[in-house]
């Protein structure tokens, strides 16, 4: 089937397939973070839990609404209503959230996930995240993700065979390093400490507890500030205050143009510049768009620099919050969460 497929209806797939994922993302953002949402156990057996919300029907229905308009002849193979035969010999996979425990607790880590099919596999597929507008695609000999910065191609990097790795020596050293780490996080220790890094938007960072462990919710932060500086003609300066382990900084640095761009990062802890630093070093080319600055929040600035964009991830817990998990309090950082009796004492800083 693939190779029957001239440029033209190639390129109406693909029409299709944008089209289903721009009618996802009001019928799922309709009901994201909503007071209230409608879930249900999709088992039905009570053995187990497998949610479903109000939203994962919207969305699928939406979509298969746009299938029987444009392709009444393909087939569908829904995650919420079941299997629909076609007779062209193509199947569009649906699975409208990606994802839903995130969605239902808050979190931005889910997507509609979209695929066409042949009788040999898949051929096209959208990975779609509503909430911090990114969209991934791939098939048809291109693969490129969209979001507020713009377009950047998709490429991947040489792997080995599993067969290969598994058949390496175990030498004592790896044994007691993996038992280490495992002793380490049974007695509490944050997963992303021990592994000594962790993702953040397109970057993967160094952590450790001289800063806070990156939250996915502060990549909606760096997202939010990528659009607003995306909308600015260069050359355009941009401040990250109280960057940490740098990850909005230098998500900034990396997904802004390299042309016309300067990040200026800063912190009063030394320690945490430290970090920064050593992830400064490994975004490529865009680091020489940055500069790293020690003081407190505008403090630090040489005063001849005017900002764009200024954005922050300041503490703002208060202290004594009984809401604070007792892990946060042990391993991270105090001076990066606690921020007065009520929480505030830094934002009234950076804001007056």
């Amino acid at each position: 089937m693939r190779n029957n497929l001239n440029d033209a209806t190639k390129g109406d797939l693909e029409r299709v397939a944008h089209l289903l994922a721009d009618a996802a993302r009001p019928a799922t953002l309709a009901h994201f973070r909503a007071a209230q949402i409608d879930t249900d156990d999709k088992t039905g057996t009570g053995a187990g839990f497998d949610p479903v919300t109000v939203a994962d029907r919207a969305a699928e229905q939406a979509i298969r609404d746009i299938l029987a308009r444009e392709r009444p002849d393909d087939g569908i193979l829904g995650e919420e209503f079941g299997t629909t035969k076609g007779q062209s010999g193509l199947t569009w996979v649906i699975d409208p959230i990606d994802g839903t425990r995130g969605y239902i607790s808050g979190t931005p880590t889910w997507g509609v996930l979209i695929a066409l099919a042949d009788e040999d596999g898949p051929i096209f597929g959208i990975v779609d995240q509503p909430y911090i507008r990114e969209r991934f695609v791939g098939g048809f000999g291109r693969a490129e993700v969209t979001g507020p910065s713009g377009t950047a191609p998709l490429s991947t990097r040489a792997h080995r065979p599993l067969s290969e790795i598994g058949h390496e020596p175990v030498t004592e050293r790896m044994v007691a390093h993996l038992d280490s780490m495992v002793a380490r996080h049974r007695s509490g220790e944050p997963l992303q400490y021990v592994l000594g890094e962790w993702s953040f938007r397109r970057l993967d960072l160094a952590i450790d507890p001289r800063v806070l462990i990156p939250r996915p919710e502060t990549e909606w932060v760096a997202g939010r500030a990528l659009e607003l500086a995306a909308d600015l003609p260069g050359p355009r300066t941009l401040v990250d205050l109280g960057t940490g382990s740098g990850a909005i900084g230098l998500s900034l640095a990396d997904e802004l143009p390299i042309d016309g761009t300067t990040v200026w990062m800063t912190d009063r802890d030394p320690r945490a510049l430290e970090v920064a630093r050593a992830n400064l070093a490994g975004i490529g080319r865009a680091a020489r768009n940055v500069r790293l600055a020690e003081g407190s929040w505008f403090e630090a600035l040489p005063p001849e620099v005017r900002a764009h964009v200024i954005v922050s991830n300041p503490p703002y817990v208060a202290e004594g919050d009984p809401a604070l998990e007792a892990s946060v309090i042990e391993w991270e950082p105090e001076g990066a969460l606690l921020a007065g009796a009520d929480g505030l004492d830094d934002l009234r800083v950076i804001v007056n």
